[in-house]
């Protein structure tokens, strides 16, 4: 142990001394060192022994301003409970109690060094002992018949109905690692089978799995998942015999029921509708039918089943290892029952997602997917996984407003299918649907609260619905769900960018690329940010660092174009071009993407630069295909916007007109329906400035500005603003862009980034 400060303690909890500045707590069994956060969320507690401290106010008193999730409280909760214990007489058992819906409580005794005084919220016992300790019992005997009867009939706040449950991975006692898929199947099909119980809220896979394997205690558990009781259990495979304990418990720890089963290994699947029907009794909900619970089996084939489950985790591994081995076991699952519906929806989804991740012959999926969709929906037409495959499949196959429905049916028939609701998010997304998009993924993050997919999802879908506090915080939490995914420091990084927080998109690229030091993306967002401020050194070294680890990168190519473009650098453009025509060969017809996309454009701003607007008319008449012709996407112009201009420099007014119009009403369709964030406005801005409709340009600009858009160099040197940018009412907007940036810049420079 080390030495103990050279000072008082700042108070004394339990028996252990508590010196705040050091973030040290010292007793006579050792000592401990908390971090800033728990620290300050100790001593919080600590002003108020005994008393309730809401969520809120902790917050507040700890984090001030700065928005942060709640499972940053949690996880400072979680350390305290974990750390402070084994410094106490006796262990004083859970030092901080949490009282639902209501905050937290200091259950241990604060003193202040040397007084003698305490805190402690129990009072002294008074006179009469055995008296009050009779009354006490005769009072306890009461309350728990008033508990039991309150609890089943639904009455008070401590004893209302328990409609919200999370199954916990089963425990594998089986000895044998090998049959770990069937404690972790057990537990996904039991919590399938819940999902189908009326009125029963059921936290999804990921986030209940999320506990595997890490400490935590039920209340805490509870609470992050937002239930108000956990299902727990353990499986023991004895040859043919399969043995299941399964216990039931209260948010705050307290068994409601336990019990432990012998069956043989083939009743597997009647036994997980025997466990939630009891279930179901126990917390008085209606449950499911009969028909419903065999219904969503399907199956009394246990080696169709188990195919099944292997089937289910393998795809949950289909990202990284491949769907293949998912569609075997799902393929022998349906050979062995062939009225399987489940089977042939996960069959359908193996296949959709194949199509989605690729490589793989699209037209052989697709009829393969089609084909396990349909025979899903005539086994069981109200199969809510049936219905969402259909709709996953319609949605890979980009036919986004077929698949809205059969996602919505699914919904309508199984509240609790998480992947019917994320699906849908992504849907409405590719409609540009986005505030409906928010409610869709705002809905699957209730029901899977943990999963990283779907708070990423929803965070992004809030920036692109321009609430940049909250999409930003989701964000956060799933880095702090998934330290080391790369995938989010890039999405932290450019949201921060284009909102206009430059020393937050530098600081998340840097701390990505300390985690991963050659990502291309990272150094793109890095170099990309510089090229904001003006930092050409800096930005060009960062976006060549970018090409060396990822050439083919289309960002990155962007981002070193317009940097190139924004510095006044034209001859590296056209060095660049040249490059990439070379590698890629001219554009011709059909439809473009990738590098071919990133050409066309730069072709056309250098042509417009140049004076050559029929070499633009000339371009767009060459590619024979509408879908190049777009008015643009995510703040960038699309090839419409600059054919339109070079038609309005020709003289061809009237086709011109027609164009910028088919611009404005497409800009203003995404702002209508939620995509406010500032490139789109910038985008709207500029849709405007086409079509003539200065005042209407100068508002959305305006907009774009104030909600972050710090784009100056890109637009100061855009062709589309040349005309107009030195004109009123854009000559004062671009002054004051211009001036927000310099102070950025001055303000980053004088900061502790390192500049590559």
């Amino acid at each position: 142990m080390t030495e103990q400060p050279d000072r008082t303690p700042d108070f004394i909890v339990g028996d252990a001394a508590v010196y705040v500045d050091e973030g040290l707590l010292q007793s006579r069994r050792g000592e401990v060192r908390l971090e800033p956060k728990v620290m300050a969320v100790l001593v919080a507690l600590a002003r108020e022994p005994g008393q309730v401290v809401s969520r809120d106010r902790l917050l507040s008193e700890v984090w001030g301003q700065t928005v942060v999730s709640d499972d940053a409280l949690a996880r400072c909760i979680y350390q305290i409970r974990h750390e402070v214990p084994p410094l106490l007489a006796n262990g004083h058992g859970r030092v901080i109690e949490t009282l639902r819906k209501r905050g937290y409580r200091l259950t241990v005794p604060v003193t202040s060094p040397g007084s003698g005084s305490s805190a402690d919220p129990a009072p002294k016992r008074p006179r009469h002992t055995k008296f009050l300790a009779a009354t006490v019992v005769a009072l306890a005997a009461m309350l728990i018949v008033a508990w039991a009867a309150g609890w089943r009939d639904g009455g008070g706040e401590s004893t209302e109905r328990i409609n919200s449950i999370a199954v916990l991975p089963f425990l594998n006692l089986t000895g044998d690692e090998k049959f770990e898929y069937l404690a972790d199947g057990f537990s996904e099909q039991l919590s399938h089978v819940l999902a189908n119980v009326d009125n029963l809220k059921v936290a999804a896979r990921t986030s209940a799995f999320y506990f595997k394997d890490r400490p935590a205690d039920i209340p805490d558990i509870a609470e992050r998942l937002n239930v108000g009781a956990l299902l727990e259990g353990s499986i023991r495979r004895q040859g043919a015999q399969i043995r299941v304990t399964a216990q039931l418990i209260r948010s705050d720890g307290f068994h409601i029921w336990s019990r432990e089963y012998d069956r043989p290994l083939a009743a597997t699947v009647q036994l997980q509708s025997e466990i939630a029907e009891q279930i179901a009794v126990e917390l008085g909900l209606t449950q499911a039918s009969e028909a419903n619970g065999a219904r969503h089996h399907s199956t009394e084939n246990y080696a169709a089943y188990d195919a099944y489950l292997r089937g289910r985790l393998a795809q949950l591994r289909g990202r990284e290892a491949g769907y293949e081995s998912a569609i075997s076991f799902f393929q022998q699952a349906v050979e062995l029952d062939s009225d399987f519906a489940l089977a042939y929806s996960g069959l359908a989804d193996s296949y959709s997602f194949q199509i989605s991740d690729g490589p793989v012959e699209p037209d052989s999926a697709a009829k393969a997917a089609e084909a396990a969709i349909e025979r899903a929906l005539q086994l069981d037409p109200e199969l809510a996984e049936a219905h969402a495959s259909q709709g996953l499949y319609l949605f890979v196959t980009s036919r986004y407003p077929e698949a809205e429905a059969p996602l919505r049916r699914a919904i309508e028939l199984n509240p609790n299918y998480v992947n019917a609701h994320t699906w849908l998010g992504l849907d409405l997304v590719y409609q540009d649907r986005f505030t409906e998009a928010i409610a869709a993924y705002q809905q699957a993050q209730r029901l899977n609260p943990l999963d990283v997919a779907v708070n990423r999802n929803l965070g992004a879908n809030l920036l692109l619905a321009g609430r940049a506090d909250e999409g930003l915080l989701y964000l956060r939490t799933v880095q702090e769900l998934k330290p080391e995914d790369l995938l989010n420091y890039r999405l932290l990084a450019s949201w921060n960018l284009s909102y206009g927080r430059f020393e937050q998109a530098l600081a998340w690229a840097e701390a990505g690329l300390a985690v991963a030091p050659d990502d291309a993306r990272l150094l793109t967002h890095l170099g990309k940010t510089y090229a904001h401020l003006g930092v050409w050194d800096a930005a060009r070294e960062a976006l060549a660092a970018a090409r060396a680890s990822n050439p083919e990168d289309v960002m990155m190519l962007e981002g070193l174009l317009s940097s190139f473009w924004a510095s006044g650098d034209t001859q590296a453009v056209r060095d660049l071009l040249v490059e990439l025509g070379s590698e890629d060969a001219p554009l011709g017809s059909g439809e473009i993407f990738g590098k071919a996309r990133i050409l066309l454009r730069w072709l056309m701003i250098l042509a417009l630069d140049a004076g050559r607007p029929q070499d633009v008319i000339e371009l767009a008449h060459s590619l024979g295909t509408e879908k190049n012709l777009t008015c643009g996407a995510f703040g960038f112009p699309g090839p419409k916007m600059f054919w339109a201009h070079a038609l309005h420099i020709t003289g061809q007014y009237a086709e011109a007109e027609t164009m910028s119009a088919e611009c404005v009403e497409d800009a203003d369709r995404v702002l209508a329906n939620g995509g406010t964030y500032p490139a789109a406005l910038y985008r709207s801005a500029l849709s405007h400035l086409l079509a003539g409709e200065d005042e209407a340009a100068a508002d959305a600009f305006q907009m774009a500005v104030d909600m972050g858009w710090r784009g100056y160099w890109l637009a100061w040197t855009d062709p589309l603003w040349k005309a107009g940018r030195d004109a009123a009412p854009f000559a004062g907007l671009f002054s004051e862009l211009h001036a927000g940036v310099e102070a950025a810049r001055e303000e980053v420079l004088s900061g502790d980034f390192n500049i590559r």
